[in-house]
């Protein structure tokens, strides 16, 4: 069924000056990462990532196995360890469960998180590092804080109970709680745009009124939000990625068993992770309705059984920070830097059946052909046969349509896709030229929710 439905998609082969959603004119966008890898901090066996701001300053949090965690900082290819409200200064002598969590970044560099503080209890507070040093606490109670924006709007949570958690939002060293209906404020704008949920639904607060996000049914789980109101998370009984924009929803294509969207920058490009099981996952980035996995990106091979696999944080330049190695003994901080290199599939626009699709290849041969490959199932190392020397990821490749590229090595192929194809295809193209292979792309066939 797939291989008719597919079939019949017309080969229109030609560069376009412009299509629709696909400017004729734009700057470079990444195409492949370099990998800066970041100092681990010593004595700990693990780290989570928290935020990445547009100087490409990183914020994350160590977990040590005396059962204590601290928050750091990188900057400037520097790890700094953040003070905490401890009298000692980072709890060695008295380790409690958690010390400190660093979560947020803005571009002026404040940060944001959770200090552990001991007086006749463990309290958890949310806190504010500013640059000049030092560690604020901004509610005096137990609290987390998530996010801040470049205005110093922070949002995060509060206890209210044993197990009952409010959203609030401070700045000016005054807060306020958004509950109901907002038990987690997850993240913020330069707009003072907020979103965040309840255990079931997602919403957005602006301008001191709420929105219910719709959603694919069973969770909702928005987690961030750009300057443009774009807001990306995850939706659906499996946990569909998705992105709301204008007051609708929109799925995402994804592998595995389900995806999350973790971040997004002003061009829409989202961050996020996909999960291969339960236990296994692999860093994703959305661009353009397209998916691809980061691991197919890298300018450099990794180790034997490493992969990228960590939370995805996307910065306005396109630089991501993110974890690197084996699940089962925990991931390296890294830094992946964009080079606007190699083929690459780089957007689908609707991504809608029954209607004209374009599709977008950069760094093609200048005046060149290219060949657009389709599948359902990706197996890796399969030789392409057009093409000496080239190998494919597709386990059952098809042919969707041949292009010619423009003088700048951009080709638009236009395909016509059929009103009953649904679902997550695989698309893969050949440079005829070179014979380079672009890394395989998923994209999501589905009318609209």
């Amino acid at each position: 069924m797939l291989r008719s439905q597919l079939a019949a998609l017309s080969m229109v082969c030609v560069a376009f000056p412009m299509m629709a959603g696909f400017p004729c004119t734009r700057p470079a966008f990444a195409q492949r990462y370099d990998i800066t890898y970041l100092e681990f901090p010593p004595g700990f066996s693990g780290i989570e990532i928290g935020d990445i701001n547009n100087r490409g300053d990183v914020v994350g949090t160590g977990y040590h196995p005396g059962s204590f965690n601290l928050p750091f900082l990188w900057r400037d290819g520097k790890l700094i360890a953040l003070p905490i409200l401890d009298s000692q200064p980072y709890g060695w002598a008295t380790q409690h469960d958690r010390n400190g969590e660093a979560w947020g970044i803005n571009d002026l560099g404040q940060v944001v998180g959770m200090s552990n503080q001991f007086t006749g209890r463990s309290w958890n507070k949310a806190v504010l590092w500013p640059v000049e040093g030092g560690v604020i606490d901004l509610l005096g109670r137990d609290s987390y804080a998530l996010a801040i924006s470049d205005a110093g709007v922070v949002v995060g949570d509060y206890s209210v109970g044993f197990l009952d958690v409010n959203a609030f939002r401070w700045e000016d060293g005054k807060w306020i709680s958004l509950f109901p209906p907002m038990e987690i404020a997850k993240s913020v704008n330069n707009s003072g745009q907020i979103i965040g949920g309840d255990y079931f639904n997602s919403y957005l607060w602006q301008n001191g009124q709420f929105e219910t996000l719709p959603s694919l049914g069973g969770l909702n789980r928005a987690r961030a939000i750009n300057g443009a109101g774009q807001i990306v998370g995850s939706s659906g009984i499996e946990g569909f990625p998705v992105i709301w924009e204008n007051g609708t929803i929109r799925q995402l294509p994804h592998f595995g068993i389900g995806a999350w969207g973790l971040s997004i920058n002003a061009s829409g490009d989202m961050g996020g992770k996909c999960f291969i099981d339960q236990e296994n996952t692999r860093a994703c980035l959305w661009r353009h309705n397209l998916m691809m996995d980061l691991n197919d990106l890298l300018t450099e091979p990794l180790e034997d059984e490493w992969y990228v696999w960590g939370d995805t944080r996307i910065n306005d330049s396109g630089q991501i920070g993110t974890l690197i190695g084996r699940h089962s003994v925990g991931g390296k901080p890294v830094r992946l830097e964009p080079v606007d290199i190699g083929l690459t599939l780089w957007g689908i626009d609707p991504s809608r059946p029954g209607r004209r699709n374009t599709i977008e290849i950069h760094h093609v041969s200048p005046n060149g052909r290219v060949i657009l490959l389709w599948g359902t199932t990706r197996s890796e190392g399969q030789p392409f046969e057009q093409c000496s020397g080239a190998m494919i990821d597709l386990a059952d490749p098809h042919l969707a349509a041949v292009g010619i590229a423009d003088a700048n090595g951009v080709a638009r192929i236009s395909l016509n896709v059929p009103a009953n194809v649904e679902g997550n295809y695989i698309f893969q193209a050949v440079d005829h030229t070179s014979c380079e292979v672009s890394p395989p792309a998923w994209a999501l066939f589905k009318m609209v929710n």
